[in-house]
């Protein structure tokens, strides 16, 4: 597919991987990163949700915790 955000920045424990393409936040197709923070709305730091992503040559599902984001010495969020 021609869609999906890549992940840059990942915490390994949470379920995602360095350059994970993201394709579907629950039922939602995430085209932008503006398509994920609308996907994520509803949700709180705590809860758990099924992320689609693609990963070397083949799509799956990871189960995700939200976090809060945590700034890093350059002032991003990781």
């Amino acid at each position: 597919s021609d869609y999906g955000v890549y992940v840059y920045n990942a915490a390994y424990d949470n379920g995602l991987r360095q350059w994970d393409r993201i394709l579907k936040v629950g039922d939602a197709e995430i085209a932008s990163s503006a398509a994920i923070k609308e996907a994520l709305r509803g949700y709180q730091v705590g809860d758990t949700l099924e992320i689609t992503i693609h990963r070397g040559m083949r799509d799956r599902t990871v189960q995700v915790e939200l976090r809060e984001s945590v700034p890093s010495e350059t002032g991003n969020a990781v």
